[in-house]
């Protein structure tokens, strides 16, 4: 075998390249697993304000499981409604300052309730567990990213929607994934939906790697 590729190979074995991209698991990501209607396994709900959080196709007239979350309020009384799942439970090690880059995928949709027109403003968050206020606070947030809908009095189709996250935490507190449904404060009742959640997390390079990539960019520059 040639001396330069079998550098090369040597190398690259050096990089554990599998440490590059984790799949983080989210437990009952679908809401098929219920306990009633209103409680989907593995998920923890938070509520302010009017509206309600459910999961069963039957209560919505839906053609699956999914979960809605419904946020209604007024000019005077804003509300939202969350959903939350402590992805440290299902993923053995991980805390808030385990990986930098995550990636969450999900299904995001807007079902009208009343007609009426609007905008569902949902928000899909990494938080910190262990800080105080965990929902709302700016301190518990790690990152977030908002998605809009607009209500024209006709239910919206689901779509795929992609959240990019940065976190920089030194924290080793337990990691929540969230679905916030706000409702900014106009008077309407509208629905955000989800469904389909994946997550995979991309941890920073090591320095073993680092140090051999930059071996092998020194021996491809030789070769030539």
């Amino acid at each position: 075998m040639n001396k330069t590729v079998f550098t090369t190979l040597a190398v690259l074995s050096s990089i554990n390249l599998s440490t590059y991209a984790a799949t983080i698991v989210v437990d009952n990501a679908d809401f098929s697993s219920l306990t009633d209607p209103g409680t989907a396994t593995s998920w923890a709900e938070v509520e302010a304000g009017g509206g309600s959080i459910y999961y069963d196709p039957s209560e919505a007239s839906a053609p699956d499981f999914r979960a809605y979350i419904m946020s209604s309020g007024s000019s005077s009384d804003p509300d939202f409604k969350a959903i939350i799942q402590n992805l440290s439970t299902f993923n053995g090690g991980l805390n808030a300052s385990t990986y930098t880059n995550y990636t969450i995928s999900f299904d995001a949709g807007f079902r009208d309730d009343l007609g009426q027109t609007g905008t569902v403003n949902m928000r899909v968050a990494l938080v910190d567990l262990g800080a105080d206020g965990i929902y709302q606070s700016s301190d518990s947030i790690l990152d977030s990213a908002t998605f809009t809908r607009s209500g024209d009095g006709t239910p919206m189709d689901m779509s795929a929607e992609v959240a990019n996250l940065t976190i920089a935490s030194a924290s080793t507190n337990d990691i929540g994934l969230v679905f916030l449904n706000e409702n900014t404060g106009t008077t309407f009742q509208q629905t955000a939906t989800i469904d389909n959640i994946s997550v995979v997390a991309v941890p920073e390079p090591t320095s073993s790697a680092m140090f051999g990539l930059a071996g092998l960019a020194l021996i491809l520059r030789r070769r030539r």
